[in-house]
């Protein structure tokens, strides 16, 4: 053989092996970390491609913990109010960890946000074939957010949907209900004339016991258009039509108030903190029985309700809604913040002479002066 080419099938040989030599480095733990230049000046393609350099760098497969996607993604969604961003990262998560129900469900909540209701629905049923896998808590709470992603669009102007799952409703207990509602709305329209004229009243059964508020709850979903979830429970004594006969125009003046108010779970215009929640819930309560009538045992305050309020003035902004608003505290008290909230707005009433109309109009911070505190 020619020397010359024998001497460059030696070199070439000799690199090829050096090559395969060379043993790829364990990540060090910042390798596992997203750099601060990235959090702060995302761009999803130059995400992906540090995400393909990590996977390929190292000497093993490694995967970044599950944490670490969950606070990029919820800083450029929450700090940076990266929508696009957020999606990206969460979406990488879910690839990453297939399994994992927090990545599903935030990002078929991010699609929501980004008006993805397709995209929503799939990743939603999803987590929700997870969650009876892991027999994790939010089985409920999936079922629920797909229930209201395929619900039919509302109708313009007053829209009554009911909803018959497990529990139907009889043609007698539907012209009950409408015409409770009718009549209901009508009158808060009269006392709120800037009511948005777009709200739908989406109305179902339970059997969960609630007859400390009559037999019906509700909650103010969005205010701008108006959604209200009604339940009426069937384990009332008398049942449904006793329930809505009972406390469904109680309810409805008290959860049509929430979206006048702009009180609303999914598009509230109050920022968190249990004292906002405390005067929100006291005036719907208020303008519930002044206007109806009906006075409920579970938003009736007592003599210590003054001490409530001032209890609740002190609490952090992360304080626990469901012990001190709807449900119960580790002491054995319930509804502290409906019914604080309730004796709050008669003691503003009385302190400033102003009625409950009047006082519909103030911020929480005005309310709480004119109260006293």
């Amino acid at each position: 053989m020619n020397k010359p080419i024998l001497i460059i099938l030696l070199i070439t040989v000799f690199a090829t092996s050096c090559q395969r030599g060379v043993k790829k480095q364990s990540p060090s733990e910042a390798d596992f970390k997203f750099s601060e230049a990235l959090i702060t000046n995302f761009n999803s393609e130059d995400f992906l491609k540090e995400e393909e350099h990590f996977a390929t760098a190292y000497i093993e497969k490694v995967k970044r913990a599950p944490e670490t996607y969950h606070e990029l993604g919820t800083t450029l969604f929450y700090k940076e109010q990266n929508l696009t961003g957020a999606i990206t990262v969460f979406k990488k998560f879910a690839e990453v960890y297939p399994e994992n129900e927090d990545a599903i469900s935030m990002l078929a909540a991010l699609y929501i946000e980004n008006k993805d209701k397709k995209a929503a629905i799939e990743s939603y049923t999803l987590a929700l074939e997870l969650s009876k896998k892991s027999g994790s808590d939010y089985k409920a709470y999936y079922k629920s957010e797909l229930d209201r992603l395929q619900r039919r669009d509302a109708k313009p102007g007053l829209d009554v949907l009911f909803e018959d799952n497990q529990f139907k409703f009889t043609l007698e207990d539907k012209q009950l209900i409408e015409r409770i509602i009718e009549q209901s709305e009508k009158k808060i329209r009269s006392l709120l004339p800037a009511l948005t004229k777009n709200i739908r009243l989406i109305v179902t059964i339970i059997d969960r016991n609630i007859d400390e508020v009559g037999g019906v709850t509700g909650r103010a979903e969005t205010h701008t258009p108006g959604e209200v979830l009604i339940e009426l429970s069937n384990v009332f004594p008398g049942g449904i039509k006793e329930a809505a006969k009972t406390a469904l125009a109680s309810t409805l003046f008290h959860e049509i108030h929430h979206i006048y108010r702009g009180w609303a779970i999914r598009d509230n215009n109050f920022g968190p903190g249990i004292p906002n929640a405390m005067v929100n819930e006291g005036l719907a309560v208020a303008f519930s029985e002044i206007y109806t009538g009906n006075i409920t045992d579970g938003n009736s305050y007592t003599d210590d309700a003054d001490n409530w309020v001032k209890e609740i003035l002190l609490l952090p902004l992360d304080a626990s809604y469901s012990q001190w608003v709807m449900g119960e505290h580790p002491d054995g008290r319930t509804y502290i913040g409906y019914r604080a909230g309730n004796y709050l707005i008669h003691k503003s009433m009385e302190k400033s002479k102003m009625n409950i109309l009047e006082l519909s109009e103030l911020s929480p911070d005005e309310i709480l002066k004119l109260g006293g505190y």
